[in-house]
């Protein structure tokens, strides 16, 4: 734990890393809330009413600031397509028009709102001197591999370690809403000791074909069972051990106008990507 930090930051509070973190959201909660420091600063992007209660409660305790998004905060979403993300934020010190990141998902406005009230605190109460044309720059030079990534086009093959029910969800969401394909190729891969079948049954009612894969980790437990999950969904699903085979087997199904999504572990997920950049050759991508 850092013992000096200028300002705490807490994303969003979810069901992850239970076994040593907790069994609710408070209790994840309360773990979380333990790097808030003794009249500090705080941005949190939570929004379980649960997790909330606790962050305020221990920046009560400690006379911490608390900056929330989606309170003192606020984001409007302007644009969201599979290649950029543009929004604006109003903070407590003003308003910022028409910020871009190159990375698609909703998510990601939250996710720069989260980073603003954190150079708004390094501006105005640290004296860290960060221009709004630096601001812009660090947001335009953004970078996430393996988050809603498209690494090709026609089939579309694209890349996202939803390895929990949460990421799973705005996985879903972007599916719907950002992009444009004909039938979708799931190759899912997951730890045993996730929310598989809470994951399985947010995103193979999406699909016309599930590809279940084992991820390269001890964890990965009886890994083959998610696809009884998948059957209860889709009818198409298959078995395929090896990560690179499952991939290649997605990509022989694929028609141009298909989709191809690849997710779960960070171990599986990682996996695949080297595959991919070592075969093949990436689309530009052109916004």
């Amino acid at each position: 734990m850092v013992e000096n930090s200028l300002v705490s930051v807490i994303s969003n509070v979810t069901f992850d890393h239970m076994d040593y973190l907790g069994e609710t959201i408070a209790e994840i909660a309360y773990i979380k809330a333990g790097i808030i420091k003794e009249g500090g600063h705080v941005v949190t992007a939570a929004w379980y009413p649960e997790a909330l209660k606790v962050i305020r409660e221990r920046c009560r305790e400690k006379e911490a600031t608390l900056l929330e998004v989606g309170k003192e905060i606020q984001w409007e979403l302007k644009e969201a397509t599979p290649f950029l993300t543009s929004f604006d934020i109003t903070t407590p010190w003003g308003v910022y028009r028409d910020l871009c990141v190159p990375l698609a998902g909703q998510y990601q406005a939250v996710n720069a709102a989260t980073a603003l009230g954190v150079i708004e605190f390094l501006r105005h109460n640290h004296g860290v001197c960060i221009t709004d044309g630096q601001l812009c720059a660090g947001f335009a030079r953004s970078c996430w591999p393996a988050r809603l990534e498209l690494l090709h086009q026609k089939p579309m093959v694209m890349l996202d370690v939803s390895h929990n029910y949460d990421g799973a969800r705005t996985l879903s969401a972007a599916l719907k809403e950002i992009y444009d394909y004909r039938n979708l190729i799931l190759v899912l891969g997951m730890l045993g000791d996730k929310e598989r079948e809470k994951v399985v049954a947010e995103l193979a009612p999406l699909a016309s074909m599930v590809i279940i894969t084992k991820p390269l980790s001890p964890r990965a437990g009886d890994w083959e069972k998610l696809a009884d999950e998948a059957r209860k969904y889709v009818e198409s699903v298959r078995v395929i051990e090896e990560i690179s085979q499952a991939v290649a087997e997605a990509i022989k199904e694929a028609d141009d106008q298909d989709m191809i999504c690849i997710t779960g572990s960070f171990y599986m997920v990682a996996e695949a990507r080297g595959y991919l950049l070592e075969k093949f050759s990436p689309v530009q991508k052109n916004a």
